[in-house]
Formats: C-alpha cells, sequence, structure tokens
C-alpha cells in the first residue's frame, strides 16, 4: 500500500485550525492531512516582505519536514489560507476612531487608533499576498495560496 502524502495547510491561528481541520481531513480522506499553524500572520509581520515572504512559508515546511523526518516527496501539496484583513482597502476606509481598543472591521470601515499602523500593515499584507499568489510551488511542493483560483479576487 502506497504510503500517504502530507497535505500541508498553513493557517493563522488555532481557531482556524479547529474550524478547517476536519473539513480538510474529510476533503483529503485518502491523503495525510497536516493543518500548520502559523501563531500570526506571516504576511503582515514586520520584518516580512516580498523579497523574502516566499522563504519565510518555506521555513515552515522545512522546520515540519526536519521536525518529522519526512522529505519532500512526503508532500503532495502545500494549501495556504490566507486572512486578507482588509489588506485590499482604499486607505481612505481606515478612519481614526480613539475609544477603539481594537481594530474594529464593518463592510464599510476599519476603525482604528492607530490609522497610520493598520495602512502601514496592509500595503506590507498586499504587497506579499501579490508575491506568494504568483508562486505555483515552494521548496518544489505545489503551493496554492486560498483565493489564486477565485474568479472574484482581482489583484
Amino acid at each position: 500500500m502506497a504510503r500517504k502524502k502530507i497535505v500541508f495547510v498553513i493557517v493563522e491561528g488555532p481557531s482556524d485550525e479547529e474550524a478547517l481541520g476536519v473539513l480538510l481531513t474529510r476533503i483529503f480522506e485518502k491523503e495525510s492531512v497536516y493543518v500548520h499553524i502559523n501563531h500570526g500572520d506571516i504576511t503582515s509581520k514586520s520584518r516580512v516582505n516580498p523579497s523574502n515572504i516566499v522563504n519565510q512559508v518555506g521555513n515552515c515546511i522545512r522546520e515540519y519536514e526536519k521536525k518529522n523526518h519526512f522529505k519532500r516527496s512526503d508532500f503532495k501539496e502545500i494549501i495556504h489560507i490566507i486572512d486578507t484583513d482588509g489588506a485590499f482597502v482604499k486607505d481612505s476606509v481606515i478612519k481614526e476612531d480613539q475609544q477603539a481598543k481594537k481594530t474594529i472591521y464593518s463592510p464599510s470601515e476599519i476603525r482604528t487608533m492607530n490609522p497610520h499602523n493598520i495602512i502601514d500593515r496592509n500595503k506590507r499584507k498586499r504587497e506579499n499576498i501579490l508575491r506568494l499568489i504568483m508562486k505555483d510551488e515552494i521548496c518544489n511542493i505545489p503551493y496554492n495560496p486560498c483565493g489564486r483560483e477565485n474568479p472574484r479576487f482581482q489583484p
């Protein structure tokens, strides 16, 4: 019997894993699905930029591979589920609100105590996402950032 292949799924946090883990396991029932919790959004981290984002995602794969004694041929694909957090909205919808203890998202605006931080984060996140969606593979493993296949996604 052939060994199951790993579908390496990158999510941002424990709630993403909890919400998607069982569903993904059912979708890929013939493969071994590993949901990697990134504990934070790799695309918006301050030291991550378009020149190193691919390597940062690759580091997640290499760490898992080394820790579990896998090799590249053990992987079927990488699925990266990215929360855009408003990265593609116009800066004008980001409003200052000194009463907002945390960032507040609504269909029409983003309210925050420090709009400049959100604007900077959005720019970094947007540039990193646009770099990632151009990749077909990372570490010689097929790479699928969720959203690339979505016809409504028009950067």
